[in-house]
């Protein structure tokens, strides 16, 4: 999984590095290689063409912009790079031989067929094994942060007592209705009702609501799902007893209790604790992630990071501009 970039740091940076001529972008000692936008952006040619839209022409500021988006996103990977190895997380040659061979079953089963799907997807082994290496010190980096990270029984049961209206079932019980437009018929059906005529016949005849006239107004509630007015009848009236016209958004209804209220239900913790811990910490975990990330951009972008001239991003797509949130995900358009 990548990292996922954050927002960016706490102020606006300064950005003068030096940038060899064969490079797009130059971040701490790491580079970004033109040729690596070239590739990225022949890959958003691809996604372009089987959209069916045409591919901005080269020098056009959608294009530029385009390419600006290029570069941001393997800037924002360097940055993770150079920080991971300064905290001494590196990829060896065996674990990046590894994950390419893991990613290159991606474009098929057999060694020719994933050539075949790599080169009609514009993807080189070389790209393929630096996006590997890449890979395989991003997993080291969560694997890193992720490992004091941690949710405590107190946690869990402060997130059900906040949040006990999520782990209820409220009271419910199966009604009739009849819905009319006029309150003059609602009292006239009511009372055809109470004198013996059946209500399931009546709903079936007279009821504009179609889903539950055509069951005879058979329905299910639960409190808090429908109007207050309607709530307060459905749940108020005797079984078997039939309701005073009320009045809704809807019209006037007038309604018949076919079941006693079923009392609301309220889960166990112990049903639900494993799935209360695990929401927590993958909440606790981005946030201890998004910290990390943050920290590479503001440890880099105070002169660390340059640009080729013609390959910097617009400023809502520059990694150093603090409002802007740079993707993990290469540009498609």
């Amino acid at each position: 999984m990548l990292l996922a970039a954050a927002c960016g740091g706490s102020g606006s940076k300064s950005a003068s590095k030096d940038v060899p001529s064969d490079a797009a972008a130059a971040v701490g000692d790491l580079t970004v290689p033109k040729s690596r936008i070239a590739l990225l952006m022949s890959q958003a040619a691809l996604t372009y063409a089987s959209q069916h839209r045409t591919f901005p022409k080269e020098g056009s500021i959608p294009f530029r912009g385009l390419r600006g988006r290029a570069v941001a996103y393997l800037v924002v990977g360097a940055m993770y790079e150079a920080k991971a190895e300064a905290e001494g997380i590196t990829a060896s040659d065996a674990e990046v031989k590894a994950q390419v061979a893991k990613d290159r079953k991606f474009y098929g089963k057999t060694t020719a067929a994933q050539n075949a799907a790599m080169k009609k997807a514009r993807m080189t082994e070389q790209e393929l094994e630096t996006e590997a290496r890449l890979k395989v010190i991003q997993q080291k980096i969560q694997a890193r942060v992720f490992k004091n990270v941690n949710v405590t029984d107190a946690e869990v049961q402060k997130f059900y007592d906040d949040n006990k209206d999520k782990f209820t079932i409220p009271e419910s019980r199966v009604v009739r209705q009849i819905l009319v437009q006029s309150k003059p018929l609602a009292n006239r059906l009511k009372n055809m009702a109470r004198s013996g005529s059946d209500f399931g016949s009546l709903a079936r005849q007279y009821s504009t609501d179609k889903p539950t006239a055509s069951v005879g107004g058979k329905v299910a509630i639960r409190k808090g799902q429908t109007s207050p007015a309607f709530d307060k009848v459905a749940f108020s009236i005797a079984t078997g007893k039939i309701s005073e016209p009320i009045v809704t958004q809807y019209g006037w209804q007038i309604l018949q209790a076919i079941t006693p209220v079923r009392l609301a239900v309220v889960t166990p913790l112990s049903q639900v604790s494993s799935e209360i811990r695990r929401q927590l910490l993958q909440s606790k975990r981005e946030k201890a992630l998004g910290r990390w990330q943050i920290d590479a951009k503001n440890d880099l972008c105070d002169g660390q990071v340059g640009y080729a001239p013609g390959y910097r991003p617009f400023t809502d797509d520059n990694p150093c501009n603090p409002s802007s949130v740079s993707s993990s995900v290469p540009p498609s358009g």
